[in-house]
């Protein structure tokens, strides 16, 4: 495996949901070449759903699509689409069955620090190292809650 580049952000959004209501996000990618195949390593943790931090592995970036979603507002509902595609198609530990807990846990560490580093200079204190990592499933079962 050979680490390709890496990147990350933080969001903040607000709107109306029964009221006032606003998030603040933080996105981490590595991108890798595993096997002559390019993987997007993506992490992301919503104060709004502290206890949890998705932990995605895909052939597709589903950070580029976060990036779309942050900084043009009419492109949000195009992004999200393309990002639920991209999560049905291009989902390693779905469609081929790696265990990316596993196979790319030295990467979901970095991709974690990365996180750590912007909430420390946004003076969020919140710890992400001691947490573990949710897929996509945990948190559409958490929606469903």
């Amino acid at each position: 495996m050979k680490e390709i580049s890496r990147r990350a952000m933080n969001s903040e959004s607000e709107g109306m949901a029964c009221g006032p209501a606003g998030a603040y996000a933080v996105d981490a990618e590595i991108v890798m070449e595993d096997e002559g195949k390019i993987v997007y390593l993506h992490t992301q943790w919503v104060d709004e759903a502290s206890d949890m931090i998705l932990f995605e592995a895909t052939t597709e970036s589903i950070y580029d699509q976060m990036v779309k979603v942050n900084a043009d507002e009419a492109a949000f509902d195009e992004a999200v689409d393309e990002m639920n595609r991209i999560r049905k198609e291009k989902d390693l530990s779905k469609n081929e069955g790696i265990i990316i807990s596993e196979r790319y846990a030295e990467q979901y560490q970095q991709l974690i620090q990365m996180m750590q580093e912007i909430l420390d200079q946004d003076e969020i204190g919140f710890n992400l190292t001691t947490m573990c990592y949710a897929d996509d499933e945990d948190w559409d079962e958490e929606d469903e809650a």
